[in-house]
């Protein structure tokens, strides 16, 4: 695994505990020390157009208790995607990005790992409403 031997490499001791998704779900709600049960990190993948921008990016989200697991708190963070949300054009969200894009990497609310690309055939006949990652999902047969 790519992420396993970059945490190693940077000196982490990472366990690959690759397991059925409810497993993973159950353990990474627990907050408790790794000895307890709990976690450090987990790798997660999303689609592209779950990170489109920072107004609905669930790994910009630094609200604590509110945020993604490892629940991040980040006042500054928090107050540039609600600016960002508020921004009256594309130029002013533009400027505000930039701004996001700095706090992020003073607070790391995640570490991004790395980028791939998943490439998708379609049998013709069908209409796919959302290209990228393969899922069976808003997939119908044209009349």
């Amino acid at each position: 695994m790519v992420a396993d031997d970059l945490l190693r490499k940077i000196g982490f001791e990472p366990e690959d505990a690759t397991s059925d998704w409810g497993t993973m779900l159950q353990r990474r709600g627990k907050k408790e020390a790794v000895a307890q049960g709990g976690w450090n990190a987990v790798v997660v993948l999303f689609g592209a157009e779950d990170l489109l921008n920072p107004g609905g990016h669930p790994l910009l989200r630094a609200n604590g208790e509110g945020a993604w697991f490892g629940w991040p708190s980040s006042s500054a963070l928090e107050a540039l995607r609600d600016a960002w949300l508020e921004e009256p054009d594309i130029e002013a969200q533009r400027r505000t990005t930039r701004r996001i894009q700095a706090q992020f990497f003073t607070d790391l609310p995640d570490w991004p790992l790395g980028l791939y690309q998943v490439d998708s055939a379609y049998r013709r006949g069908l209409r796919v409403e959302r290209r990228g990652l393969a899922l069976p999902l808003n997939v119908r047969r044209d009349a």
